[in-house]
């Protein structure tokens, strides 16, 4: 009969967490992507990024050549002097996304808005790629 070796897991993230224990390196602490949703319905496009615990001065949005592009920075409360961090999970620092516009974007129609943490972008498509209802007339 051979020797069998019972089966073990291999769990990376506490392989990770014991690697450092806890603490987080020094660029997961400075940057982070937050998430983004690209939509697209027939009269606009769409882009919903999440930014929890985020103010709008904290956000930077700018339009260059035919690139969108977010920027901002969420600051890290872990510089209270009563308290040490025992484990960060939570991402902070600076962070950059940026998307391509499709050449139907009408980019002097590009709307922002703020709310519950969710930036949402609305860019209007030109009124010549929109589709149109044509008339049916009866003679």
């Amino acid at each position: 009969m051979r020797n069998l070796i019972p089966f073990q897991t291999f769990d990376l993230w506490r392989e990770f967490d014991r690697l450092f224990e806890g603490r987080p390196t020094r660029e997961a602490r400075d940057h982070f992507l937050p998430p983004a949703d690209v939509y697209e319905t027939s009269a606009a496009y769409g882009i919903d990024v999440e930014l929890p615990g985020m103010r709008k001065e904290d956000i930077t949005i700018s339009l260059n050549d035919g690139v969108l592009t977010v920027t901002g920075e969420r600051k890290s409360e872990q510089n209270q002097k009563d308290r040490e961090v025992v484990r960060c999970e939570r991402c902070h620092g600076t962070f950059t996304r940026s998307w391509t516009l499709p050449k139907e974007a009408d980019t002097d129609k590009i709307n922002a808005a703020f709310d519950n943490g969710v930036l949402r972008l609305t860019i209007a498509k030109r009124p010549e790629v929109q589709p149109k209802q044509i008339e049916i007339k009866v003679h």
